[in-house]
């Protein structure tokens, strides 16, 4: 096996290992062979499993969509964006946010990867807040509202888990008009996706 390694690959393996087999299914013996890599080489890159796995998802979660989101004054169109922004990164790294939430209260180590996703989630968290802040969303938590608005994908992403063949198919402005009813104020200009409804 060679002694160089493709880390984005190397990365592409421990993720989509750690989201079918758990933090402790995932050893570095199976990461070795599926990314080509003495697994002696990569205690010697990493030091351990729990280096190497946090150095991966630290890694993908850098680059998922959720990172980006920024605030702007339209709020359905703000929420929109969030839910496409969650199943892009879903498709991009599987359940790697809600699998790294109970992963990393079992294992302490992974709370260096938890890091990262916890800075993606506070972009939705600030979104949410803003359009609070605007009147625009009733006030609660911003994080119990970021739960309502994406919590229900966490958990088909858990599911998947043990029934891999459900889909996760989401009519995105659907998912946002049933967010928004209860949560929208009263008389609040940007509050419905196209105007429609």
């Amino acid at each position: 096996m060679p002694r160089q390694i493709d880390e984005l690959r190397l990365f592409e393996v421990v993720t989509e290992l750690f989201v079918c087999q758990g933090y402790s299914g995932t050893t570095t013996k199976v990461i070795a062979a599926r990314a080509g890599v003495n697994e002696a080489t990569l205690f010697r890159r990493y030091g351990g499993k729990a280096e190497l796995v946090c150095a991966a998802l630290r890694d993908r979660l850098e680059q998922v969509p959720l990172r980006s989101l920024v605030a702007t004054d339209d709020l359905a169109a703000d929420l929109v964006q969030v839910v496409e922004a969650y199943l892009q990164t879903y498709r991009q790294v599987g359940a790697v946010f809600p699998l790294l939430l109970v992963e990393a209260a079992r294992h302490l180590e992974l709370r260096r990867a938890l890091e990262v996703a916890w800075f993606n989630i506070q972009a939705v968290v600030r979104i949410v807040a803003h359009h609070q802040a605007r009147g625009s969303l009733r006030e609660e938590s911003p994080l119990l509202a970021v739960s309502a608005l994406i919590g229900p994908m966490f958990v088909v992403g858990l599911v998947q888990r043990v029934q891999p063949e459900m889909p996760l198919q989401v009519d995105v402005e659907a998912h946002v008009r049933g967010f928004l009813e209860g949560r929208a104020v009263s008389g609040s200009t940007q509050a419905r996706p196209g105007g429609s409804w």
